[in-house]
């Protein structure tokens, strides 16, 4: 049996124009957050769960050398006290910023339109649609190794890890003009994702 004609895989659709626009500028965000201009802003924005690996995130960033890069982690926790488990390991770390509770349509795109750069740690294989978010509101990512299954972010787009050390050579190494032409080529692939092309494909998935 040939298992390559029982099994398509059809990515998830953009989410462009989907969110309200930013209705505060970059700078405005990065003030209230207290992060300097010109710094680079790297986050973690979603739902805030055991599984997702935040741990790693932090404890990469924790041994960075790089001290203009900032870490936002947003997003409601849950179970509750795993928010406690989160703040211990951030250990009062000057620059990493937490707002853990669930963000509106509006706190979510500005969070995203003042981030530089996302990184979704996740412990098990990527199936969330934070991927798909991140590249829709033109930003890089930075994902683990076994995201690579689904293949539905661009080369360029993405720098991938398998160890903490790895991702933490990986934050030390950020600079802005290269993560701009990484987010562009995410919003570029991103665009060819459009909901008509998933119905198209879909349809012919079962057609076949």
């Amino acid at each position: 049996m040939n298992l390559s004609l029982k099994s398509s895989i059809i990515h998830h659709g953009n989410y462009i124009d989907v969110y309200p626009t930013p209705n505060k500028s970059e700078a405005i965000i990065k003030e209230e957050l207290k992060i300097p201009q010109g710094s680079i802003l790297l986050t973690y924005i979603g739902a805030i769960r055991p599984y997702k690996g935040l741990e790693k995130l932090i404890t990469a960033f924790n041994q960075l050398e790089a001290a203009n890069i900032y870490l936002l982690i947003a997003g409601k926790a849950m179970p509750s006290n795993y928010k406690d488990d989160i703040l211990k390991k951030i250990n009062e770390h000057d620059r990493i910023k937490t707002n853990f509770s669930f963000l509106n349509d509006q706190d979510l795109v500005n969070y995203l339109s003042a981030s530089n750069v996302m990184c979704i740690p996740f412990s098990d294989t990527l199936t969330s649609g934070s991927t798909i978010l991140a590249m829709s509101h033109s930003l890089p990512l930075i994902l683990p190794n076994n995201a690579k299954v689904f293949g539905c972010v661009p080369k360029g787009g993405v720098q991938y890890f398998n160890t903490i050390e790895e991702l933490t050579a990986i934050l030390n190494k950020l600079e802005l003009e290269h993560l701009n032409t990484s987010g562009e080529k995410n919003y570029t692939k991103a665009k060819e994702m459009d909901w008509s092309s998933v119905a198209r494909l879909t349809i012919r998935c079962y057609l076949q």
